[in-house]
């Protein structure tokens, strides 16, 4: 049986890791295919290369590679591009969302600044409209809010690893892989996101502005938003009790208290604890009050 494994970020990491571990790839012909994100701080695409080479293992750049015909199944680990020329039901795709919901791009990001309670991970096939192929399994975790986006993905790729461990065993003993349809009754859409979305929308209300501020980071960018028309990253905040506005100046500075500064949104009032210039001096204890955030 020969597979290939496109491979992207964290999740493709510790995955092809576990294959390693499991000594699978020994008795198997395997390929990685290796993708690159300039837009995270760490794309892990040395270490993946690192451990084919450790491993014998044949790997390829995502250019070098467009041609599966050779292949009995071809994985998707935090995959962000089209694959051609697979059928449907030799394509294995894994996806951060428990399916149907948050079909589309950036569906951990979107579901996390929803505060849904429980995320997950589904294994499914591919199909001609991305997300709608039939489901292989799931797996998913509970989630308590605050937390970093970073260390959701290390929350999250257990359910990774282990979904790719359950499929792999099934091909290894010639098991058939039961696949069920999505219902698309409950299907709901995740929108990509873009160097845009890391600002705030103060007209928002403070718990979803303060969830966004505390969720964003490593390994992308921190909540950014503009304080007098000069960029400012905001790393951590609080909702603040709500007080009787006479009339609600979204974005203005209300009070300053401890040295940070508490800021008036659509609904609600959030407090800033740690924020810094574009090029790193930092804010807090904050020394203005007549500022306008945007």
């Amino acid at each position: 049986m020969k597979l290939a494994f496109n491979l992207l970020g964290e999740k493709g990491y510790y995955c092809l890791k576990a294959i390693v571990e499991s000594n699978f790839y020994k008795l198997n012909n395997i390929t990685v295919i290796i993708g690159t994100d300039k837009s995270v701080t760490d794309d892990f695409s040395n270490q993946i290369k690192d451990l084919c080479e450790n491993n014998n293992i044949n790997r390829y750049c995502r250019s070098e590679l467009q041609d599966y015909e050779e292949y009995s199944y071809v994985f998707a680990i935090g995959w962000r591009w089209l694959i051609k020329g697979v059928q449907d039901n030799k394509l294995i795709i894994f996806h951060d969302s428990i399916l149907p919901k948050y079909r589309g791009f950036a569906p951990l990001v979107n579901a996390a600044l929803n505060k849904e309670k429980k995320i997950g991970v589904t294994a499914l096939f591919g199909a001609n409209e991305y997300d709608k192929g039939a489901v292989i399994a799931q797996r998913s975790i509970k989630v308590v809010y605050p937390i970093r986006i970073g260390n959701l993905i290390e929350k999250i790729i257990p359910c990774y690893v282990d979904l790719v461990d359950e499929v792999l065993k099934k091909l290894a003993v010639g098991k058939e892989i039961i696949a069920l349809n999505q219902i698309e009754g409950d299907a709901s859409y995740s929108i990509w996101l873009d160097s845009e979305d890391y600002f705030l929308d103060w007209s928002c209300d403070s718990d979803y502005i303060a969830n966004k501020i505390n969720l964003l980071g490593s390994p992308y960018e921190f909540a950014k938003s503009y304080m007098n028309n000069q960029e400012v990253i905001i790393g951590a905040a609080e909702v603040y009790k709500d007080l009787t506005l006479e009339h609600r100046h979204v974005g203005k500075v209300l009070i300053v208290e401890d040295g940070c500064p508490v800021i008036i949104c659509g609904r609600g009032l959030i407090k800033i604890t740690e924020m810094t210039s574009k090029s790193g001096n930092e804010l807090i204890p904050f020394k203005s009050f007549r500022v306008r955030f945007k």
